[in-house]
């Protein structure tokens, strides 16, 4: 019986070669994007699932509520987390890990910058599934090992064994420390949230004196293991995935029991990580991260387009119905019933979705490469042969069957034996059905079109949008020790002989850093009422070099030699959280851990507010601006910017390097473009506009194609009509109108169900940033026309060849 059918099958899809081609590769079009939508769905909701027990492992992340204003940190302390152990008999194992940012790396002669480099327990393999491929990772207990990846060692050593050999790195201290490989593991996969090249052992960090006078290193201890700070992951495996629950009901009392009276608006709140990869709101988050919503909007196009294609198939599958008319008769005469009409067409409906998954699983394959290019996600040609992906495929190939094939099969079977027979017009039974399909594609190309044209003016949005500050031909040069620091005014001045170099300044943080925030109090508030601010160590340059402006006050001078390590500057959404509308002249003080007892706050800097400026975008348009306080401080100075000529800019690079080789520096000379930097911002905003371009071109081909074949096949249908018509005295115009006006009719009412349905998917892809476009009326008026220009063209090209066929040799026969 299925060989029949097979056989009966085969032979009808030769017979309708071209219908059946034109089918096959529509829907390989629709189900290859789906086959996409589905690696990148399985990459975001199984990263860390690699990971042993990973639904019992959870980050422990960190809320500050002060001064009204609640911070929610990634991280949490050594001091907040060092009883927990003790307190919660259900953790198994507990880790930490620290970034704090690129460091440089001298083996012999030759020195490396590395950029993701944490501080981590040696417990952390215990928690994670991180192959080792040599050595011990307990040796990261030793202040002074530290632990490789693969790629990294081989970097170093190449072939040679990298056990127990030395490499000294510049922690931005004074000098460099030495650390021996103690063990090298595999390169992490991109299937997991963490980035790290290199481990270095936190028990340096645990041994760091809390009376140095090392500035950088004070800062390097305070983040990490403080209760000031909130920097540090640290991860616990429980014995059970339960006991998630009855930690978060606990910690409040293990805070009330060890933490100081000073932090009583801090909560410590459980992150599974499975939860990590797509929360992207937590401050000082080291982690990879995805945008879920993109994820989301991204699948429910795809799946969009897989519909266009399964409505094209069922249109062409019942428009052909008249074809077969005489055939479904002499069944039926034969003795066929309706049941075995419809698995016959049922079966040929499969066939068609079965040649296409194949076509659409090589199609995918071959476009792989280009897939991770334009996404940025890392998926493989293996993906596609994994179990989950190839289940999803066959219920994919299983679903499409059946909504593809379902309504052709019960429509053909259900022909009556005389219209059959004699050949007629049978297709108007199935006519709304088809009206209301094809309304469904025009719903979609309208969704598609709308969604393009707000995600690109969107993104032109960003970046034509005044930031506040001038941001063109701006190098950012990096500052690796604090001898640089120190001697920053050298540097400048030396920097400024160069010819192409217009400005010069230095600070600890440009538009496009994360910021560091300390703990202040304003005068008018006593004992624990604390506020957090966003704080920049700065020069005197620096608001002048960005073109930042004043809007009270004055900037720092060094005609004030009080603005030296008392006075501050702050922002106008610094103004608006203190609540101070004449804010020059306030008194503020930044307050500290107290390093003697660890347990309390000193005034660690305080003075007055000599100047407001006005409000800039330093991090990127999907925040709001926040408020940051700026104040003189070189011992943590981080960066020159340096603003150069636009011509030959190269040489003026070239000239740079060379002034800072004079200086006998070791240090690479590193820089960026601050544009760059800005601009990195949004590179996943423009992956995805990117991808859904791609997406609404295919979409409307297939819509085009559809109703091309549909067109097509109902101007077969008109024949004797307009023949009849014609002879009568109708006009070429006048028999473009009747043809036209039927899908006129739908384009009208298909696109008055696209205004609302494209609205909430575009407004919820919106949500996501601070600075956004409004959308216009403009936009869906466009997408109208468009879409209705698109398939109005398509429809009269059928119909301009209808109208100039000879009507006489169509009516000859009657």
């Amino acid at each position: 019986m299925i060989l029949k059918h097979l056989t009966i099958a085969i032979r009808i899809l030769r017979k309708y070669a071209v219908y059946s081609l034109s089918n096959i590769l529509g829907l390989a079009a629709g189900i290859s994007i789906c086959i996409f939508t589905l690696l990148f769905l399985r990459h975001g909701f199984t990263i860390d699932e690699y990971h042993h027990d990973y639904e019992r492992i959870c980050r422990l992340t960190t809320a500050f509520t002060e001064g009204g204003l609640t911070t929610h940190y990634s991280g949490s302390s050594t001091e907040a987390t060092e009883n927990l152990q003790d307190f919660f008999p259900e953790i198994q194992h507990q880790a930490r890990m620290y970034a704090s940012g690129g460091y440089i790396f001298k083996i012999e002669d030759r020195s490396f910058v590395e950029q993701e480099i944490m501080w981590a327990d040696a417990s952390l393999f215990s928690l994670f599934n991180l192959p080792v491929l040599q050595g011990d990772p307990n040796k990261l207990k030793d202040p002074h090992s530290l632990v490789l990846t693969k790629s990294i060692a081989k970097k170093y050593f190449g072939e040679i064994n990298p056990m127990n050999k030395l490499l000294s790195v510049n922690v931005g201290g004074e000098g460099y420390i030495d650390f021996t490989v103690g063990a090298v593991i595999e390169d992490l996969p991109r299937t997991t949230h963490m980035k790290f090249d290199i481990l270095l052992p936190f028990a340096y960090i645990d041994g760091i004196d809390k009376n140095i006078s090392d500035e950088v290193l004070d800062l390097l201890r305070i983040t990490a293991t403080s209760w000031e700070g909130g920097h540090t992951q640290v991860y616990l495996k429980l014995d059970d995935e339960s006991a998630l629950t009855t930690l978060s009901d606990r910690l409040p009392d293990y805070l009330e029991k060890f933490r100081p009276p000073f932090k009583r608006g801090m909560e410590i709140i459980p992150q599974p990580i499975s939860e990590i990869y797509f929360s992207k709101s937590l401050r000082h988050d080291p982690a990879r991260h995805g945008d879920v919503q993109q994820l989301y909007l991204l699948t429910a196009i795809g799946f969009l387009i897989l519909l266009v294609s399964c409505i094209n198939h069922i249109n062409s599958a019942t428009a052909h119905a008249t074809l077969r008319s005489k055939e479904i008769g002499m069944r039926k005469v034969l003795g066929s019933d309706k049941r075995q009409l419809r698995i016959q067409f049922m079966f040929e409906s499969g066939l068609v979705v079965l040649i296409s998954v194949i076509l659409a699983v090589l199609i995918s394959i071959i476009t792989v490469p280009l897939g991770r290019e334009l996404s940025g996600i890392p998926i493989q040609v293996t993906d596609i042969f994994n179990l989950r992906i190839l289940f999803y495929i066959t219920v994919l190939l299983m679903s499409v069957s059946f909504l593809a094939g379902f309504y052709p099969a019960y429509l053909l079977s259900g022909i009556k034996l005389m219209p059959a027979i004699r050949g007629g017009n049978i297709g108007g039974t199935d006519q709304k059905i088809r009206n209301i399909l094809v309304c469904i594609q025009l719903v979609v190309s309208g969704i598609l079109v709308v969604s393009i044209l707000a995600i690109r003016l969107q993104l032109d949005f960003l970046n034509s949008k005044s930031l506040g500050f001038n941001e063109e031909n701006v190098l950012l040069v990096t500052i690796w020790d604090a001898k640089t620091a120190e001697n920053y005014e050298d540097y400048q001045q030396s920097f400024l002989r160069v010819p192409g170099v217009l400005d010069v300044s230095t600070g600890t943080c440009y538009p496009g850093d994360r910021y560091f925030r300390g703990t202040f109090q304003p005068e008018g508030r006593k004992g624990e009422d604390h506020i957090k601010i966003n704080i920049n160590p700065i020069d005197y340059n620096y608001f002048g070099s960005l073109g930042i402006e004043l809007v009270d006050g004055r900037i720092f001078s060094q005609e004030h030699p009080a603005d030296q390590r008392s006075n501050f500057i702050i922002n106008e959404a610094a103004a608006r959280a203190l609540e101070w509308k004449d804010p020059v002249g306030k008194s503020i003080a930044w307050r500290r851990i107290s390093p003697d007892d660890g347990t309390s706050y000193y005034d660690f800097w305080g003075g007055s507010v000599v100047g407001v400026v006005e409000d800039y975008n330093f991090r990127s348009l999907h925040s709001d601006i926040e408020p940051i306080v700026f104040l003189l401080y070189k011992e943590w100075y981080s960066q020159f910017a340096i603003r150069i000529a636009d011509a030959e800019q190269n040489q003026t690079i070239d000239k740079l390097r060379q002034v800072w080789n004079t200086f006998g520096d070791t240090m690479p000379f590193q820089y960026e473009y601050l544009e760059s930097r800005i601009d990195s911002n949004y590179a996943a905003d423009q992956q995805f506009a990117r991808l859904i371009s791609i997406f609404t071109i295919i979409g409307i081909i297939l819509t085009c194609s559809g109703l091309f074949g549909l067109a097509a096949f109902i101007s077969q249908l008109k024949l004797r009509e307009f023949g009849i018509r014609k002879v009568l005295g109708g006009s070429v115009v006048d028999l473009t109108k009747i043809f036209v006006s039927r899908f006129l009719v739908l384009i009208l009412i298909s696109q008055v169900a696209v205004i609302p349905l494209a609205y909430y998917l575009v407004d919820m892809w919106l949500a996501d940033f601070a600075y956004r476009i409004s959308l216009s009326w403009s936009y869906f008026l466009f997408a109208v026309i468009f879409v209705a220009t698109i398939v109005l063209l398509t429809v009269l090209y059928q119909t301009l060849k209808l109208v100039r066929v000879n009507m006489v040799d169509v009516l000859k026969a009657e």
